[in-house]
């Protein structure tokens, strides 16, 4: 009875948890993902033909705050948080992330504990990567959840 409980009450509550922090991060949009701003600002530099990499076109502009380092291929698929909003860019990139985290968590309990996984799992994943979710969103954008889930498959091809 009480591991039947804890079967329902346990994703319940880990589900209750994810969603308010991601709502505490949605309602303060200015305080997180601070980097997103860079990303997004090289991507409007490149979309006008400019050299994002150059430091004296990225630095001058008001939203950039370090030099875009990442691959060009990078900027393609920022360019797509250019065409809204920032709030609305920001908010989309949010979202991605967590369902790469989902969806990362999901392949981690296939692929490792088969069937054996309970909600024991789920709620190691919450504390194991609790920090990293939350620091990934709040002091960076370096979406360790996008790498992770372009990694991981890696292993079983």
């Amino acid at each position: 009875m009480g591991k039947k409980i804890f079967g329902v009450a346990g994703p319940l509550l880990l589900l209750l948890y994810f969603i308010t922090l991601v709502l505490h991060i949605s309602a303060h949009h200015d305080q997180y993902q601070w980097d997103f701003r860079t990303h997004r600002k090289a991507a409007e530099i490149f979309a006008s033909g400019s050299d994002p990499y150059d430091p004296n076109v990225l630095l001058n502009q008001k939203d950039a705050s370090f030099l875009y380092t990442y691959p060009p291929v990078t900027l393609c698929f920022y360019w797509l948080f250019t065409l809204t909003a920032y709030k609305t860019a920001f908010h989309i990139f949010l979202f991605v992330k967590c369902i790469l985290l989902i969806a990362l968590i999901i392949f981690w309990k296939r692929a490792f504990l088969r069937q054996a996984g309970d909600s024991l799992f789920y709620l190691f994943s919450l504390l194991a990567f609790n920090c990293a979710v939350f620091a990934d969103s709040s002091r960076a954008t370096s979406i360790w959840s996008n790498k992770s889930c372009s990694g991981w498959p890696s292993f079983f091809i």
